[in-house]
């Protein structure tokens, strides 16, 4: 892992549960780490989305290993965010390194 490639500041989001004043369950995205990253756009695309047209950005983002990143979480890079593909994969095995696979879809 070249540590020096890991110039973008991103932060890891999970979604908590909570009431809101009314007393209703309302989900929202809590940051509960700012890690160092290397974001790189892969692909784009353009689809139909509920009978609209959807833009799509198809990124890997690597950083060092950490236990606690799952699938259900997302990532914010400066005002854009990103939900993950899957879970981080450990391309050595040896735990020092994760590739993360997110989607960004505006529409």
């Amino acid at each position: 892992m070249d540590i020096g490639k890991l110039r973008d500041r991103v932060e890891l989001q999970r979604w908590v549960e909570r009431e809101d004043s009314y007393g209703q369950k309302i989900r929202t995205p809590t940051t509960y780490a700012h890690i160092w990253a290397n974001v790189q756009e892969v692909a784009s695309a353009e689809t139909i989305v509920a009978m609209q047209l959807a833009a799509g950005t198809t990124l890997i983002i690597s950083a060092r290993w950490r236990d606690d990143v799952e699938e259900t979480h997302q990532i914010k890079f400066g005002q854009r965010v990103f939900g993950l593909t899957g879970r981080p994969v450990n391309p050595d095995g040896k735990k020092i390194e994760m590739i993360i696979g997110a989607r960004e879809w505006k529409g």
